[in-house]
C-alpha cells in the first residue's frame, strides 16, 4: 500500500512538472510574443519593414490625435512623414541592441489576451518591465508602446 501511495506520488509530481514545461513552451509560441520579437529584432536591426508592423492608431492616440485629425489639419502628406518619423526613432533607439537584440531583452509573457488583442510584457536591458499590445487589425497584428 505505501509503494502504491510513493508511485502515484511520483506520477502526480512528474504531471506536474511535464504541464509547467508545456506551459512555458506555449507562452514562448504564442503569436502576440513572436511578434513582438520580431518587432524588436527588426527595430534593433534598422529593417523598415518594421513600419508595417506599427499600430499608428494607437500611436496617434496616444499622442491625443488621430490619423483623421493630422489628415484633415496637415494632409496626407503630413501623416505620411509623421509615421516615417516614429520608424525612424524607434529604429535609433533600439540600433544599440543591433548586435545582442535577441539576449537583451528577457521574460516574454502574455499578461492578458482578449478576443483580438494580447498584452505582452517583457523586461528592456535596463531590467525594466514594458508592455506592447499587440492587436490584430483585418486580420493582420500590428503593435505599439503600451502603458498600464
Amino acid at each position: 500500500m505505501r509503494k502504491t501511495f510513493k508511485l502515484m506520488g511520483l506520477l502526480s509530481l512528474a504531471l506536474v512538472v511535464s504541464l509547467a514545461f508545456t506551459a512555458c513552451g506555449k507562452t514562448e509560441k504564442d503569436p502576440a510574443i513572436l511578434f513582438v520579437k520580431d518587432f524588436i529584432k527588426k527595430a534593433a536591426t534598422g529593417d523598415k519593414s518594421l513600419k508595417g508592423m506599427i499600430d499608428f492608431k494607437a500611436a496617434a492616440n496616444k499622442y491625443g490625435t488621430t490619423e483623421e485629425e493630422i489628415i484633415k489639419k496637415e494632409g496626407a502628406k503630413k501623416w505620411e512623414e509623421t509615421k516615417d518619423d516614429m520608424v525612424k526613432t524607434i529604429i535609433e533607439s533600439f540600433a544599440p541592441l543591433k548586435k545582442n537584440y535577441d539576449k537583451a531583452f528577457e521574460d516574454f509573457k502574455v499578461e492578458e489576451k482578449g478576443v483580438d488583442y494580447w498584452i505582452v510584457s517583457y523586461f528592456n536591458p535596463a531590467k525594466e518591465l514594458k508592455r506592447m499590445k499587440v492587436t490584430k487589425q483585418n486580420g493582420v497584428m500590428k503593435t505599439y508602446f503600451y502603458q498600464k
